[in-house]
C-alpha cells in the first residue's frame, strides 16, 4: 500500500524527504498520528525497477513531509538514487481502522505453496508494476501470471506456484 512519494535526499546521512500519498492522505487524514510507522517491521520502496525492503531507523515528522531514514540507506548518494520512488508498507499490518483501495485485497494472508509441497511463506502484499500485478512474502516476489501461479484456493486459503524457494 503506496503512502507516500521520495521527494528527495535530506542531509549527508541519506535521509529521504517524503511526501504522504495524496489517496491515501486524503483517507485517512484524520487518524494518521506521529505513531503511524512505529509499528511496521518493514517497509519498501517502490522504484521504476525493482522493490526493496527495509527496516525504519527513525521518523521525524515536519508540517507537509516526513523525513525518514531507513536501515539500507547510509548514504546521500544512495537515497538520491530513489527520488520518485513509492514507499509502501504491507497493508497487513494497516490497523483495521485505514481505508485501503480494494485491489486484490481477497489474496492477502493466503500460504504460497510450490508444487512441491513446500510452504514458501504467506502474501504480506499484492503491488503491481504496470504490466502485472505480483504477491509478495517477505523477500519472495512472485508474479501474477499462469505461467507461475497455478491455482488460488480462497476456501483452504492457499495460492499453488510454480516457484521454488531458491528464486527471490
Amino acid at each position: 500500500m503506496s503512502v507516500g512519494f521520495i521527494k528527495s535526499s535530506i542531509g549527508i546521512k541519506g535521509d529521504l524527504k517524503v511526501v504522504y500519498e495524496k489517496s491515501f492522505l486524503d483517507l485517512n487524514k484524520s487518524i494518521i498520528t506521529k505513531s503511524f510507522f512505529a509499528g511496521f517491521n518493514t517497509i519498501w520502496i517502490n522504484t521504476k525497477f525493482s522493490i526493496f525492503s527495509s527496516r525504519i531507523n527513525s521518523i521525524l515528522y515536519c508540517k507537509d513531509f516526513f523525513k525518514c531514514n531507513l536501515e539500507i540507506i547510509n548514504s546521500r548518494e544512495i537515497a538520491e538514487s530513489f527520488t520518485g520512488s513509492f514507499l509502501e508498507v504491507p497493508r497487513s499490518e494497516l490497523s483495521k481502522d485505514f481505508i485501503v483501495e480494494d485491489k486484490n485485497q481477497n489474496l492477502l494472508n493466503l500460504k504460497i505453496v510450490n508444487l512441491d509441497g513446500k510452504t514458501l511463506g504467506i502474501v504480506d502484499k499484492v503491488d503491481g508494476n504496470g504490466f502485472q500485478d505480483w504477491i509478495f512474502s517477505g523477500q519472495i516476489a512472485i508474479p501474477i501470471v499462469d505461467k507461475y501461479i497455478k491455482n488460488v484456493d480462497l476456501f483452504n486459503g492457499k495460492i499453488l506456484v510454480d516457484w521454488e524457494e531458491s528464486w527471490k
